[in-house]
């Protein structure tokens, strides 16, 4: 039997913050993006799933709107929130020309890059770990377009 370190897995944290966020902005929509594993089991093999053809490299877990501002969140867990947020301290003012070395580097960037992308459009987009980070971004962000 699995130990419990009493930290939340990405899911249930995803769970949480959209729980939080239809409670504190019920007139904003925000909606789970990612809900299709990415793997499948075809004749007793895992198999990846191949992402639709529509569907950006990167695309964040959480896609909303309040006060007509479109906002993408991406959650993580509270030890891959500071994995991420070291690698982007030392690729931002690079992202478009960084080339990745590992899996990882390459996910988190295809995140990065789909954040940065909004936000050059004018949407709210930002890396999270919980509900309270989340709604302290979000307050921010709004308090900042008034």
């Amino acid at each position: 039997m699995k130990k419990s370190t009493g930290r939340k897995g990405e899911s249930a944290i995803l769970k949480e913050i959209l729980d939080g966020l239809a409670l504190r902005y019920p007139n904003g929509s925000f909606n789970r993006i990612n809900n299709i594993p990415g793997f499948m089991k075809i004749k007793g093999k895992m198999i990846m799933r191949r992402p639709s053809s529509h569907s950006p490299n990167g695309i964040s877990d959480i896609i909303g709107v309040l006060n007509s501002v479109y906002i993408a969140i991406e959650v993580k867990s509270e030890k891959a929130y500071r994995a991420i947020s070291r690698f982007y301290s030392k690729v931002k003012h690079q992202v478009l020309s960084y080339q990745p070395r590992n899996d990882f580097e390459r996910h988190a960037l295809n995140q990065i890059r789909f954040l940065e992308g909004k936000r050059a459009c004018g949407a709210i987009g930002f890396f999270t770990y919980s509900l309270e980070d989340t709604i302290n971004k979000l307050d921010v962000e709004m308090k900042e377009r008034i």
